[in-house]
């Protein structure tokens, strides 16, 4: 998670970890800690008329596609963190790559 003034950028997920470039072939454990990134969707917090509610779900975009399972789950997170901070979010998943 990272904060940047008024906006959040959400990144999670698991699957196979890139591998270093000094790495040594023996080694039991070897890697970066950078499994891949997965789709990237934005959600902008609902606008509010004068007089008007909340009730708005927040407008949600893809920016970049990926496995369908990842991509809704992106929107729907964004969108939800969206409507609770009332910022403008970015979530990337890679949550469904991991589990083949």
């Amino acid at each position: 998670v990272t904060l940047r003034g008024g906006s959040a950028v959400v990144w999670f997920g698991w699957g196979a970890v890139e591998p270093c470039g000094d790495a040594d072939e023996h080694a039991a454990v070897v890697g970066c800690g950078r499994p891949a990134m997965g789709p990237l969707a934005l959600s902008m917090p609902p606008a509010v008329r004068s007089g008007g509610r909340r009730d708005a779900a927040a407008p949600t975009t893809q920016l970049v596609a990926g496995g369908e399972e990842d991509m809704i789950l992106s929107q729907q997170i964004s969108a939800r963190i969206s409507r609770r901070t009332d910022w403008p979010v970015f979530v990337s998943c890679s949550v469904a790559a991991g589990l083949g």
